[in-house]
């Protein structure tokens, strides 16, 4: 688990180093948001940010009602179960989710192994923070082939004890891999907010709104479109709840 870590820092380092070194045109939507942690809550507020919306940093569930989530979603308020998840200290990793049970199954590969295990459906609102338009832009996106080629690169010349034997690059490659798979699954949604990009992996629908930004997860059918319809008319009502 710790080898697992070390790996997975230092790809986050190394997507986050290749994204921020490309000289490609910004794009909707990257693997920094796919694997890097959250923002510090202590980055500065761009300037006339939407500092309602940093208000509900403490109080996701008054955003975000199981009635709204419901309704949204089409289901029983009454069934759900409702989490406020609250572990860390910095607001921005706190999340407030409403599950409800499904007949949905989701394959995983557990040493090498693909099991089955219960799928719920979910909606859930988190990551509210502030964000610089650039930065958002392309952390939200697909990492590109060169882009990736310059992790694997970083991870060939690394000095780095748990990088030294081919066995552990080619772990570290293949988590880069993975990372980048799920980066293109991002794409733009231009119809809310300043900016904003789903990703069908995650069911997640990230959005900026006057340099701050929030995750509406959506994850009540294998439909990719209709979880970003339900996604994208939350977000909606968080960004009109604070104008």
């Amino acid at each position: 688990m710790a080898m697992f870590r070390t790996h997975l820092l230092f790809v986050t380092a190394a997507l986050c180093a290749a994204i921020a070194c490309s000289s490609q045109p910004e794009a909707p939507g990257s693997a920094a948001g796919a694997v890097a942690p959250a923002a510090d809550a202590a980055e500065a507020s761009p300037e006339g940010a939407n500092t309602c919306l940093l208000d509900y940093q403490t109080r996701y569930d008054d955003l975000l009602t199981l009635e709204r989530a419901a309704s949204a979603a089409g289901l029983p308020a009454g069934e759900a179960e409702v989490s406020y998840q609250k572990v860390l200290r910095n607001p921005v990793t706190h999340e407030v989710s409403y599950a409800w049970p499904s007949d949905r199954v989701r394959t995983m590969n557990v040493a090498g192994r693909d099991i089955t295990v219960p799928r719920k459906n979910l909606v859930a609102l988190g990551g509210i923070q502030p964000f610089d338009a650039n930065r958002f832009r392309n952390s939200y996106r697909a990492v590109t082939d060169a882009e990736l080629r310059h992790v694997d690169a970083a991870i060939d010349d690394s000095k780095d004890e748990a990088l030294a034997s081919e066995d552990q690059k080619s772990a570290a490659k293949g988590l880069a891999g993975i990372a980048a798979e799920i980066t293109r699954a991002y794409r733009e949604v231009p119809s809310v907010g300043d900016a904003a990009s789903f990703n069908t992996i995650e069911s997640k629908l990230y959005v900026l709104d006057r340099g701050v930004s929030f995750a509406i997860t959506a994850d009540v059918s294998d439909d990719a479109e209709r979880n970003q319809g339900i996604a994208v008319a939350l977000a909606q009502q968080v960004v009109d709840a604070c104008r």
